[in-house]
This record gives C-alpha cells, sequence and structure tokens, in this order.
C-alpha cells in the first residue's frame, strides 16, 4: 500500500486520471465525486465506488421505552460530535410522546455530553462555519433551540461547537433534512406511520434509519419501506460486517462490506487448463 499526500485539484486529480489506476473508491463530498466522474469518464475500465456523505432518522414510536430511546437517539446524533455520514441528525417522535421525548433527551444531553470529554471540536475552520450557518438558518425559521446556542462567527480556542438540540414542529427546517456533520440533532414529531415513512424517503441523503418500537411487525414493515442502504431496529451503527450495504440516491453508488467489498477490490479471471 502507497500512501500519497496532496490536495484534490492536483495530487488527487493526477492519480484519479491516471492509466494505471483500474479503480477509484472515494468517501467525500459530492462534488469530489462528480469531478471523479468527469475525470475518469473516458476510462471506461475504471470502476467507481462513491460514498457520499448523509445521514440516518432514527424514528421513535409511542410504544417504545423512552429513556432507552432518548439513549440509543442521543447516540446516533451526537458520537464523534456527529461527523459520520450515519448520524442520526433528524428525529422523528409519535406526536403523543414528543413533549415526553423532548425532555428526556434534552436532560439526557445536558448532563452527559460535555465539551473535551464526551464531545471534541469539529474537524476544520469549513465544517465550523457550516454548521454555524446551519443554526443560524434555523433560528431564522423558528426552531428552538433546546440544548446549545449558535457558536461565535470566529472560534477563539478551536472549533468547538457545543451540543445542540433543536425542536420544531413544522418538519420543514433545513437543517434536519442535511447532513449537517456536526453535533445537531433536530426533533419533530409525526402523526402516522405513514407520514413518517414519507418524511424520510423524501429526503434523498438519506443513507440509513433507526427505527425504535416494541413492536416487531411494525419494524419489519417500516424497514422494508425506507428507501435506505442500513436500517437498525432498536439501536444503531451494530453491524453484521458480511451483509454489506449499498449507497443510494444522494449518498452515492456502490456497494461495501462483506463479499461486495471483496468483489470491488478484485477482479474475475478464468484460467482453463487442458484435462490431461
Amino acid at each position: 500500500m502507497n500512501i500519497i499526500f496532496g490536495d484534490g485539484p492536483d495530487t488527487g486529480s493526477t492519480l484519479v486520471k491516471s492509466p494505471l489506476i483500474r479503480g477509484v473508491s472515494l468517501t467525500g463530498g459530492n462534488q469530489t465525486a462528480i469531478q471523479i466522474r468527469k475525470d475518469t469518464a473516458n476510462d471506461l475500465h475504471k470502476r467507481l465506488s462513491l460514498e457520499l456523505r448523509g445521514m440516518s432518522p432514527t424514528l421513535v414510536f409511542a410504544d417504545v421505552n423512552i429513556d432507552e430511546a432518548a439513549s440509543v437517539a442521543a447516540f446516533a446524533a451526537l458520537e464523534n460530535s456527529g461527523q459520520l455520514c450515519l448520524s442520526g441528525s433528524q428525529i422523528y417522535v409519535h406526536r403523543s410522546v414528543y413533549k415526553l421525548f423532548l425532555s428526556k433527551i434534552t436532560k439526557l444531553v445536558l448532563n452527559t455530553c460535555r465539551l473535551d470529554k464526551e464531545l471534541g471540536p469539529v474537524v476544520s475552520p469549513e465544517q465550523y462555519a457550516k454548521i454555524r450557518s446551519y443554526l443560524v438558518q434555523a433560528e431564522e425559521e423558528h426552531a428552538t433551540l433546546e440544548v446549545g446556542q449558535i457558536p461565535k462567527e470566529v472560534p477563539t480556542d478551536g472549533f468547538w461547537v457545543n451540543p445542540t438540540v433543536l425542536s420544531n414542529e413544522s418538519n420543514e427546517i433545513i437543517v434536519g433534512r442535511e447532513d449537517i456533520c456536526g453535533p445537531v440533532v433536530t426533533v419533530c414529531p409525526f402523526d402516522r406511520e405513514e407520514e413518517v415513512v414519507r418524511l424520510c424517503n423524501d429526503n434523498p441523503k438519506v443513507m440509513g434509519a433507526v427505527i425504535l418500537t416494541d413492536d416487531l411487525s411494525r419494524q419489519r414493515r417500516v424497514g422494508q419501506q425506507l428507501d435506505a442502504g442500513l436500517v437498525w431496529g432498536g439501536c444503531w451503527l451494530g453491524r453484521e460486517l458480511g451483509a454489506g450495504f449499498t449507497d443510494i440516491r444522494a449518498t452515492g453508488s456502490g456497494l461495501e462490506g462483506g463479499t461486495h467489498s471483496r468483489e470491488f477490490f478484485t477482479r474475475l479471471r478464468a484460467v482453463h487448463l487442458p484435462s490431461y
């Protein structure tokens, strides 16, 4: 294995265009993926696996244990300061338990998610500015800041963003539908099962989903309807590594995990020998 350091426009583009390169696997953003497709358009032999940023909404139904649901949902939203392509940055809660859940997750985040202990800084000044801009927009859209605040425009001691819980009853604020990639989670209510399935499937950036219910029939039924490459029931980020998953819609293209990864990084070759 060779590791080559450099930037995208020069080093990365040169590598991608090289005739010696037979495949390109990317974990990154949409614009980088589009540029790679352009750079390799004339190389019919090159394989591409493009895993782009996405998010995983959490669906909380009324029959679940609310304390356990709040714990799973907070973990999904804030692990690694929300800087994962499968972060649960949007939580949909059945309206009958919405206020109770909101109070539970707010208290949980206040008591257990502390900067420099459980949570670290975000990765760059650009990411810090992006998260701040989303929070400013959320305030303009009349979302309620249950926990956290809008960070300073110019950071002084590093790129620290306080864990933030937003609530909004309209289900239409932009921050809840974006892959914000920071310690920010939006909590919204829903009334019907088919409604929450539609809300999830209307977002092309959904990569996975978390279903929190004690009804296994509902868990299976909802999971089969969701347009997501990964679905968890009662947990988050646990995986059978051999099962694999697929990137879909705005989250990219390609199959990963288990034999799917092996097939991408290897070539099938048939060698025929005489029978004597």
